[in-house]
């Protein structure tokens, strides 16, 4: 979940998009309907776009399997499409949390591939052994090692404060090098 730059904007930009795809998908569903979840943050979020299909009765909840054939690490088999993609504009490709959605195998074949720059180790759904896995990882192959509270605030069944997982100051200091390095 680490972006550099403007983390609202780009954020924005990637979930309208998503939610022009879907509305393709499920045409019932309209755009305008998840920005209604938009209005006090102004930062439109996955959550609201499941928020809005699941008013449309199209899921019975937020984090179903809609919303990971939806949302998660193989969507509509273009996954290598996206980080391509992100990796051109510039951005510093970091997989979260691999282990929560038993993403490990798909970690490993992007890491041989040097499709992803990280994993978000610190997580507070990866356990003591998942958080040693992905930290072995990281410094077998020379990948940044991220943390994140992954805080949804009250979307979230069990919500994590803000600050609960963080991302250490030598590896925010690899990024903002990659960063750099891929803007010239």
């Amino acid at each position: 979940h680490i972006l550099i730059g403007s983390k609202s904007q780009r954020r924005n930009e990637c979930c309208l998009q998503s939610a022009r795809e879907i509305e393709a998908l499920y045409p019932q569903f309209r755009t305008e309907q998840a920005l209604e979840y938009a209005k006090d943050s102004g930062v439109l979020y996955k959550s609201g776009i499941m928020q809005a299909l699941h008013e449309l009765g199209l899921c019975d909840g937020i984090y179903t399997s809609l919303y990971h054939y939806l949302f998660g690490w193989n969507p509509r088999g273009i996954v290598r499409d996206v980080l391509a993609t992100a990796k051109a504009a510039g951005a510093v490709v970091v997989f979260a949390h691999p282990t929560v959605y038993q993403s490990m195998p798909l970690v490993r074949e992007l890491v041989k591939e040097g499709m992803i720059d990280g994993i978000e180790v610190e997580h507070p759904r990866n356990s003591p052994e998942d958080k040693a896995e992905c930290a072995a990882l990281c410094e077998q192959c020379g990948l940044i090692q991220t943390g994140g509270s992954d805080f949804h605030g009250a979307n979230h069944g069990h919500p994590n404060p803000v600050g609960a997982c963080i991302t250490s100051d030598d590896q925010i200091a690899r990024i903002e090098e990659l960063a750099h390095q891929r803007k010239k």
